[in-house]
């Protein structure tokens, strides 16, 4: 994806062995951006990585360690979309995320 490409080239995003880290001042930035529709275009590249990265399955406890690493970032994704309007499928991710987060 663009976006992700051009935050990496400015090391404002690194992925390392599976791990992300977003650097503070972009992270500041994020949390800064007053409208909502910024506020939703953020949120939803959260739940995409988280999406795409959360492989918790209950039945499985291999990937109860991999996905204890991600639980606390979930666990904001989710609370911070409570009160903002996504479509449907943005919907069902963040309702799957929240579920399986506890």
């Amino acid at each position: 994806d663009l976006s992700w490409d051009i935050l990496k080239s400015f090391s404002l995003l690194s992925v390392k062995e599976g791990k992300g880290s977003v650097h503070r001042l972009l992270q500041q930035a994020m949390r800064s951006r007053p409208s909502e529709e910024g506020t939703l275009y953020y949120l939803k590249i959260c739940v995409d990585a988280l999406t795409s990265t959360w492989t918790f399955k209950p039945e499985e406890i291999k990937s109860w360690k991999e996905s204890l690493q991600l639980l606390e970032h979930v666990k904001s994704v989710v609370a911070h979309s409570q009160n903002c309007h996504f479509d449907a499928q943005y919907t069902l991710n963040i309702s799957q995320l929240s579920k399986e987060a506890g």
